[in-house]
């Protein structure tokens, strides 16, 4: 897999992120975009002897968030084959597929999975439909801000009629389970020494506490900061928290709620890298902050890099402008231009090498 932005530049590494190299055959990937800026991605997946559905989560610079070489979304006796994929609501995905666990003839089932990349509905999936004879080649797309169709080609009047047919189903929000809080963004950035902390969340209910956690590998998880909820919630809330010793190298944050009744959920996974530099090295802004319609001057201090991918992103981690910068030294000046269409806000620009990164907060008028 691989990042291409706007002006065709490859951005992660040369020839691409590898996501499956399981034994036997891969095929048929189809991908959705997650809110943090990374993908999900589902596919065809022979490991176990017949076709069965995998998918898997990458970051936006380029790290893979889940299982080793993905999560099973469904491998029940028979064939699962031609998925489809679609972003949810409040950080979920939604994968459709063909279904022949019934050996005789083909279904379309469905299956919801979170952010961390647990599987929300039935095991195997949830059964969209199972009529007589062949249902296949399912597409799925959001119709509404919480509906979604799907679609698929039907044989059930085949016999009598001697033609297929397409068939559709809504499904509306009770597919995702809606979350005890409504989280607009939860985002983890290196700030020097340490690392903030910080989310937004537009309701809450029953809402006890948060917990921040960290992990090296986005399997085992330990707890680093608690806080606690509003409880309940009908307004925009913002929260910051600090984690003063973080990991070295590439670690991963994400966000636990816990209900009064002890039930719990997890935010999307956020993949930081910090490094203690030697020499000290960092990245100036100028002016800042700074207007929509000028250019942003980035001065590099005491950095020396053979290249370094230079990103804009808004605190929801969309990016607005990314572009590789090759033979770094000490005091080179580039600049960025604040197109018109970026609006005023808090931004973050990060320049990244394969081993170090530097970052600086940008307000944006």
């Amino acid at each position: 897999m691989q990042k291409v932005n706007s002006a065709g530049v490859v951005q992660w590494t040369t020839n691409g992120v590898l996501i499956c190299n399981a034994a036997n055959k891969q095929k048929k990937p189809v991908i959705s975009s997650d809110p943090m800026g990374g993908a999900i991605i589902a596919w065809e997946d022979k490991r176990g002897g017949t076709e069965d559905i995998y998918a898997q989560r990458v970051s936006s610079i380029g790290t893979v968030l889940w299982t080793l070489n993905g999560n099973v979304v469904s491998n029940a006796f028979n064939i699962q084959k031609s998925p489809d994929i679609t972003e949810g609501n409040n950080g979920k995905t939604l994968v459709v597929w063909e279904d022949s666990r019934t050996v005789a003839t083909e279904d379309i089932y469905l299956q919801v999975i979170d952010s961390s990349g647990v599987m929300l509905g039935a095991v195997n999936g949830i059964a969209v439909s199972t009529a007589t004879d062949v249902q296949k080649k399912p597409f799925v797309f959001r119709s509404g801000v919480t509906d979604w169709i799907t679609v698929w080609q039907d044989d059930r009047n085949k016999t009598v009629t001697g033609n297929t047919d397409l068939y559709a189903q809504g499904l509306n929000p009770t597919i995702v389970p809606v979350l005890p809080i409504e989280l607009v963004s939860f985002e983890a950035n290196i700030n020097e020494d340490r690392v903030d902390l910080r989310w937004i969340t537009a309701s809450e209910i029953n809402n006890d506490f948060f917990t921040i956690e960290r992990s090296t590998d986005a399997k085992i998880w330990e707890e680093v900061i608690t806080t606690n909820g509003a409880g309940n919630s009908n307004q925009l809330l913002e929260y910051f928290e600090t984690d003063y010793e973080p990991i070295v190298g590439i670690s991963y944050y994400r966000l636990k709620q816990t209900d009064f009744n002890g039930e719990y959920t997890y935010s999307n996974i956020v993949p930081v890298r910090y490094e203690v530099s030697t020499v000290g090295g960092n990245i100036n802004l100028f002016p800042s902050p700074i207007s929509v319609g000028e250019t942003l001057n980035i001065e590099f201090k005491d950095i020396f890099e053979s290249e370094l991918l230079v990103v804009l992103r808004d605190i929801k981690g969309k990016e607005f402008y990314s572009k590789v910068i090759v033979n770094i030294e000490d005091g080179k000046l580039i600049g960025v231009p604040i197109e018109k269409e970026i609006p005023a806000g808090i931004y973050l620009i990060t320049a990244s090498s394969e081993n170090q990164m530097y970052s600086q907060k940008l307000i944006i008028k």
